[in-house]
């Protein structure tokens, strides 16, 4: 709804009124709203050539039941009764994506996750609403492939990412493509440390690589980081390419291990362990 912020009679000054909360709040005064649910990233129309799927992050705020297993999606023109959601943490965000395999080639380190095959979004200008058990509308966004929305999220690896204080969720200028492959599953990042998708939280914490670059025996490093224990080192690695296809992968149980990646052809990759930020080595 549109209300007199001000409670002025006759308000007619652009600055008085201000977007209401969800279903506005007819009876009394203008309030600030906590919402229960709000949609905080949408990935509509992802890279072709590095498909991590459709898919958007929910917040669920800290005065809802954590069980969301009974709520009503309406993407574009379908209403969609969704009831196998596992409760979620409350305080947290959660994800829904189109299609979990494609989702885990770049994003597998969030819990917080379920496939909703019904999650039918793409460009153009459609809306994303979110219903209670009752029917209540919980959410609603209005979304846009066309200006003033940001174009780097249709189809060029970007999200759209709603800015922090946000209160009007379809108002174009309160979203922004940040980072490439988005924030998924934590807040914004800014500035962006995570251009393949994986784990943001950790941009200082890097594996130790060498020779780089290599002619076919890499050794990695993870003895030096000091929230490894000696007793917990057994850590899973990916390698990918420029193209964010994992082609080589396998678990690291000593502190310093050499491999052998002589069957990759020459270019540039990148080796992800656990959570750590990504590192960039080339094979000769």
């Amino acid at each position: 709804t549109l209300e007199n912020s001000r409670g002025v009679k006759n308000n007619i000054s652009l600055s008085g009124w201000k977007d209401g909360c969800i279903l506005g709040s007819p009876g009394q005064a203008f309030i600030n709203c906590i919402d229960k649910v709000t949609i905080t990233e949408i990935n509509y129309a992802p890279d072709l050539l590095a498909d991590d799927g459709k898919w958007i992050e929910l917040f669920i705020s800290n005065n809802i039941s954590a069980n969301i297993s009974k709520y009503i999606f309406r993407t574009k023109d379908t209403v969609i009764s969704y009831n196998t959601l596992r409760p979620t943490k409350i305080n947290d965000y959660f994800i829904l994506c189109s299609d979990s395999t494609a989702f885990n080639r770049y994003h597998h380190y969030i819990k917080g996750k379920e496939q909703f095959s019904g999650l039918n979004i793409s460009p153009g200008t459609h809306s994303l609403v979110i219903y209670d058990q009752n029917k209540s509308i919980l959410q609603s966004v209005q979304y846009s492939s066309a200006l003033p929305w940001d174009s780097l999220a249709n189809g060029r690896g970007y999200t759209l990412e709603l800015m922090k204080d946000s209160l009007n969720y379809s108002f174009a200028n309160n979203w922004k493509s940040y980072c490439k492959r988005g924030s998924a599953g934590t807040s914004t990042i800014s500035p962006c440390g995570n251009a393949y998708g994986l784990e943001p939280q950790n941009a200082s914490r890097i594996p130790r690589i060498y020779p780089n670059p290599s002619d076919g025996k890499l050794n990695i490093e993870l003895g030096y980081l000091d929230h490894l224990k000696p007793s917990a080192i057994e850590s899973k690695y990916l390698i990918m390419n420029t193209l964010g296809q994992v082609v080589m992968a396998g678990a690291l149980k000593d502190k310093l291990t050499t491999f052998d990646i002589s069957m990759l052809a020459s270019g540039i990759y990148f080796i992800q362990v656990d959570n750590l930020l990504p590192v960039k080595f080339i094979k000769e």
